[in-house]
């Protein structure tokens, strides 16, 4: 149950935040330099131009890639481009995506490098333990520099398993929200034993 419901989340956060890459590669000097700002109205048509309504594959119409970079230990014997579910989303949704494996042992610093770089990918997965995800703090100071977008708007509008989730989970959604209010990133739901 509990790999069902991960792999479910993992579908919907791609299924989200597909939505929000049109295959450009974003300007993140542009955000950094005004973090309230939104997309373009001209950038938001295209996209949307490009994207099928909510729970309709492909997701997209003309295929895009998507960059996910994932937290894995170094003794995982996986291949996240070849297996088969890869394949299926790839089939099923029409995006492309390439993984970026970052080593759990060193997960922030590794995550810190990549946003001072600017090589960022386009989705950011990260493990359930605190060693292996940002901190609310990080995560907000990130959002106040425009290096991470809020998926309030995406959520709503091209993600209803993931608004229903939030309502069926009443302590979901306050729990992921950053203090200004918004959600940056999406929980990982635990529906086992002991997570109750």
């Amino acid at each position: 149950m509990k790999r069902k419901v991960l792999i479910a989340i993992a579908l919907c956060v791609m299924m989200t935040l597909s939505a929000c890459n049109s295959g450009q590669t974003p300007d993140h000097t542009q955000a950094t330099q005004d973090p309230g700002k939104t997309q373009s109205t001209e950038t938001k048509s295209t996209v949307a131009s490009n994207v099928n309504p909510a729970e309709i594959f492909p997701i997209v119409n003309e295929q895009i890639e998507l960059t996910i970079a994932v937290a894995e230990p170094s003794s995982a014997d996986r291949n996240y481009e070849t297996n088969w579910f890869t394949k299926h989303l790839e089939e099923k949704t029409n995006i492309k995506l390439k993984w970026n494996l970052i080593n759990t042992s060193a997960f922030v610093e590794n995550v810190n490098i990549m946003f001072a770089s600017g090589e960022l990918p386009d989705i950011l997965v990260s493990g359930v333990t605190a060693a292996h995800r940002l901190s609310k703090a990080r995560e907000s100071q990130l959002a106040t520099q425009g290096m991470i977008i809020p998926l309030d708007d995406l959520i709503e509008e091209y993600a209803p398993n993931i608004a229903k989730a939030f309502e069926v989970e009443k302590g979901l959604a306050k729990y992921a929200r950053l203090p200004d209010g918004k959600l940056y990133s999406i929980p990982t739901v635990d529906d086992s034993y002991h997570g109750k």
